[in-house]
């Protein structure tokens, strides 16, 4: 949960931290498989109805209730954050949300208008993960009529981490396979077939060593103490370092990291079984355990309540003194985590420790509730909260959009062709951006001011001589963009600068690439971005001249890193110019839309316009690659 938090809070502290996720998957398999193998060692057979039911009452009341809380809350931030809100809640509570996320091509590492229930494509696996092992079970276990003897019971044990073993192998390879040749990640990593080799891990662990005389455990128990605990921290250490030093973006994640991580986490769980008996006479430590009774409802709160709390954030920082915005985003994430804590041990107290209870659930919410408010009858209490969270719940969704403002402004599907639909007369282009274009205010500017090389009245436009590769922020801009440049204009939501590498290569290879070529592509941020730009450089064909566009958000200091990084480029190759769109618009916050990245009206497109048109001008004047 540390690692996860951290993550999600302040990126930049641990780029890799969601291998926390991955921590969470080794246990949940290895806690659930070695449920079943004690219950089969017990009792001769496996319940698998009753394991259903198990799972479904211990994730399903937090989930709801989660719900119930955070879709009122929604209402509290710009609708761009509700697109789609019926749509992802009925992906939470059908257990489908990483495949939701595949299908809507959400990237995971997407920090601009992320959805709110992201993070339960988690829960998706497990689940999953659930229905996926209890049918392999059922596969064997025709054999528990047999299997009665300990030794019997050892090939049974056998035979669960033989399948583990199959599946990890498989599971592994399939993430290797669909990471080829995606500039994304993000398919692979939510995918369950390709996911599904932490828990399978975390499974075989539990039929190796999570039942009583586990011949594995017995020897484990003859390391000593010293021993134990300095091996499981450098476990510990391993996967934290590896969180520290590695990113989303990294490729070593998905062909090593997540693997390593489950390894070592697995051993952490042999190492301690091996210390179970010795710290048995000491009671639990009550924080630790407060938190991980809790974490499961930490998880659940803690991201949609990061996105409400740190837009409001982003509002603010907008309007406050030069110099405070950084202090408001730490103060957010603050916040966020302090509001995380509460809700959690809401949940965890009202519903989470109530429902697993076997169907006592509403008897211990009631007692729980006349503890705390002893004079009101708990019925009345429990009655008026749901009212008001079910009213909060509809509207949140009834008013929901169904895109946001940035993509229903895309009239024109032109600017999102794939390369094989390129027409390179360009003719095509400039009839549909024409169209529309004269509702956009200030185009008379832009085509007149900021040259100052020349006659101020030169135009710009030139039609069949410049390319521009963008992202949402340029596909919000294209109408004015086009009829200032008369550019051909690919680009697409979500687009980041490793996009544009192979994109540009096919482009080049095509033969569509112009003379001009924008590369607009810094506003989704990742850690190999720079190294990304650096490499379409290197790879650019002669006779082109690159303009490279910088990246503003509110509060994102990665992005602004980014973008002193690239404004050093023209110093290394001459053929390169910046269009500056980070300093133009820096004291002008006021102009960009709810999340902070996005224009959000005509006089800040005209401005984003105004820079690359700045730009290409300079670029003039340049030589070529």
């Amino acid at each position: 949960m540390v690692l996860v938090l951290i993550y999600h809070f302040y990126p930049a502290l641990l780029p890799a931290g969601f291998l926390g996720v991955d921590v969470f998957f080794v246990f949940s398999g290895y806690l659930i498989t070695s449920l079943l193998v004690r219950e089969f060692q017990t009792t001769g057979h496996v319940d698998l109805l009753a394991f259903y039911k198990r799972r479904v009452r211990r994730l399903l009341p937090a989930i709801i209730f989660m719900l119930l809380v955070i879709l009122p809350l929604s209402l509290l931030v710009s609708p761009d954050f509700r697109a789609g809100l019926a749509q992802q809640t009925a992906a939470v509570l059908s257990w489908v949300t990483n495949f939701y996320e595949i299908a809507n091509g959400q990237s995971y590492a997407n920090r601009l208008l992320p959805h709110f229930f992201t993070h339960t494509w988690t829960l998706s696996i497990e689940m999953q993960y659930y229905l996926i092992w209890g049918a392999l079970l059922c596969a064997v276990l025709p054999l528990q009529s047999v299997l009665r003897t300990s030794s019997l019971q050892g090939a049974f044990r056998s035979i669960i981490v033989l399948i583990a073993f199959i599946g990890t192998a498989l599971s592994f390879l399939a993430m290797q396979l669909l990471l080829i040749g995606a500039d994304d990640p993000s398919s692979a990593y939510y995918n369950t077939l390709s996911h599904l080799y932490p828990l399978l891990i975390g499974s075989a662990v539990g039929a190796l060593a999570g039942f009583s005389r586990s011949p594995l455990v017995k020897i484990v128990e003859r390391i000593k103490p010293s021993i134990d605990i300095a091996l499981t921290t450098l476990c510990l250490l391993g996967i934290t370092a590896m969180a520290a030093m590695l990113s989303f973006d990294n490729t070593l994640i998905y062909h090593a990291g997540i693997l390593l991580t489950a390894i070592l986490v697995a051993v952490v769980i042999v190492l301690g079984r091996g210390m179970q008996k010795r710290l048995a006479k000491y009671p639990e430590p009550k924080l630790p355990l407060y938190l991980a009774n809790t974490s499961y409802s930490l998880y659940l709160f803690h991201w949609p309540l990061y996105i409400i709390i740190g837009q409001k954030g982003q509002h603010f920082a907008q309007t406050a003194p030069s110099g405070f915005a950084p202090a408001i985003t730490i103060g957010a994430g603050i916040i966020a985590l302090a509001l995380t804590f509460f809700f959690a041990h809401i949940s965890y107290r009202f519903v989470e420790k109530p429902f697993s209870s076997r169907g006592k659930g509403f008897a211990q919410s009631a007692a729980a509730l006349r503890a705390v408010m002893p004079r009101i009858p708990p019925a009345l209490i429990a009655g008026f909260v749901s009212v008001a969270l079910m009213v909060g719940c509809v509207v949140a969704v009834k008013t929901a959009p169904a895109k946001t403002s940035i993509e229903q402004t895309y009239q024109y599907g032109s600017m999102m062709l794939d390369i094989g639909q390129l027409d390179s007369s360009h003719a095509a282009f400039d009839q549909i951006a024409q169209q529309g274009a004269d509702s956009v205010t200030g185009l008379e500017a832009v085509a007149e001011e900021g040259s100052n090389e020349g006659d101020a009245n030169e135009s710009v436009y030139m039609p069949g001589k410049i390319t521009i590769i963008g992202d949402s922020v340029t596909l919000d801009a294209a109408d004015p963009i086009q009829k200032a440049t008369g550019a051909y204009i690919d680009a697409a939501v979500g687009r980041s600068m490793r996009h544009g590498v192979s994109l540009i290569a096919e482009m080049e290879q095509e033969g569509q690439l112009d003379e001009y070529v924008v590369i607009a592509l810094a506003t989704n941020t990742h850690a190999d971005s720079l190294d990304a730009a650096y490499e379409i450089i290197e790879n650019m064909e002669p006779g082109h001249r690159l303009i490279f566009v910088t990246a503003y958000g509110v509060g994102h200091a990665e992005m602004s890193n980014l973008s002193a990084n690239l404004r050093v480029l023209p110093s290394i190759y001459p053929f390169v110019t910046i269009a500056d769109w980070n300093s133009a618009i820096a004291d002008k916050e006021d102009l960009l839309a709810a999340d902070g990245y996005h224009c959000r009206g005509p006089e800040a497109r005209s401005i984003y316009t105004q820079v690359i048109v700045d730009a290409i001008r300079t670029a003039r004047s340049e030589p070529t690659t």
